[in-house]
């Protein structure tokens, strides 16, 4: 039987792997390859993977006298690596009990439970770029900018900060466009309702997110120029 925690309550089962992890903000950015080795004892092992996509692995300890095993494809850079650890780490940390012999990050087999996926995807982007350091440091980087052409170079930025590449952050902004919303509207951080895009559309909410308001505002001016 799955393990199904809604947007909230994954970002809450997050925060406690990551109070484990003594992850407090001045650790970040986060070495998952270094915080596996040291606080869980897992085997990371760096493999050219023959499968195109392939990613990485999550292989669990078939009994105490073996190790848990992270393989990651060597042949990514250390920012793809850093995520693609996280991604790994969520199936150790949460999905142990899937009966499953082995995890694989790519597109998502038909042996593989989509929304574990999406776990594991998202709860290693919140872990790696948690939503209460990441949002107030978008939109304090963003103000006072021209946003057209700004947004870019905030997300270059902060994938720095943060050792992910610009599609986490990118993706990260898509993810929590509702959250980002409440924030820029005067919402306490603390008070700010976490909801997934699937329980935003259950409610009707259309927003969009500061990508496809991005989008908008070019192809108004790419429209403007060519009129």
């Amino acid at each position: 039987m799955a393990c199904y925690y809604s947007k909230d309550n994954l970002y809450k089962r997050i925060e406690e792997e990551r109070k484990f992890l003594c992850a407090e903000t001045n650790m970040y950015p986060l070495d998952l390859v270094a915080l596996c080795k040291e606080k869980y004892k897992i085997e990371v092992a760096f493999v050219p993977f023959v499968t195109e996509g392939l990613q990485g692995m999550f292989i669990p300890q078939k009994d105490n006298a073996t190790p848990n095993i992270i393989m990651l494809n060597k042949n990514r850079n250390e920012y793809e690596q850093n995520f693609s650890c996280a991604h790994e780490f969520i199936h150790f940390a949460l999905h142990q009990n899937e009966h499953l012999t082995a995890f694989n990050f790519e597109t998502v087999r038909k042996s593989q439970d989509s929304y574990l996926e999406w776990q594991a995807n998202e709860g290693a982007a919140e872990l790696l770029v948690p939503y209460k350091m990441f949002i107030p440091m978008l939109v304090n980087e963003l103000e006072g900018l021209p946003f057209l052409t700004s947004l870019d170079c905030v997300k270059r930025k902060l994938a720095k900060f943060f050792h992910v590449t610009s599609s986490v952050i990118e993706n990260r902004i898509n993810s929590l466009k509702y959250e980002i919303y409440q924030y820029q509207n005067g919402v306490p951080l603390n008070e700010i309702e976490i909801l997934s895009n699937s329980q935003l559309e259950r409610r009707d909410i259309k927003i969009l997110s500061l990508n496809e308001l991005c989008e908008e505002e070019w192809n108004r001016g790419f429209r403007s120029f060519g009129s």
